[in-house]
């Protein structure tokens, strides 16, 4: 459902910029998220709602990142394709195809992960 209220948003002209619903990928995102502990990470993509939403990430801050609002979970700046929340283990979204590799793949601990 959030999905749905994003397309309407996006066609009312409430999100600035692109919006990349997730969309008939539910199943990816919840199955990964399953198999996922507490302390794990994830770098997401270009459609990392449904990542965002499995991990716990609260919709409305979502839905406030999209429309670009301080109450998101980047402050509205990262907007539909740029989602993070440590809190959760939301370590990136990125628009780059395959850019989230060389960045999920470090040999140790991400530099600006929170101690």
């Amino acid at each position: 459902m959030l999905e749905e209220k994003v397309v309407d948003l996006f066609k009312g002209g409430f999100i600035p910029g692109l919006a990349h619903p997730y969309m008939g990928q539910e199943a990816v995102a919840a199955g990964v998220s399953a198999a996922l502990e507490k302390g794990d990470l994830i770098v997401s993509n270009h459609r990392g709602h449904g990542h965002s939403v499995a991990r716990g990430v609260p919709e409305e801050a979502i839905l406030s990142e999209l429309m670009d609002k301080d109450a998101g979970m980047c402050l509205g700046l990262g907007g539909s394709m740029h989602s993070t929340d440590l809190d959760v283990g939301v370590v990136f979204s990125t628009a780059i195809v395959g850019g989230g590799i060389p960045l999920s793949a470090q040999p140790t601990q991400p530099l600006f992960m929170r101690e």
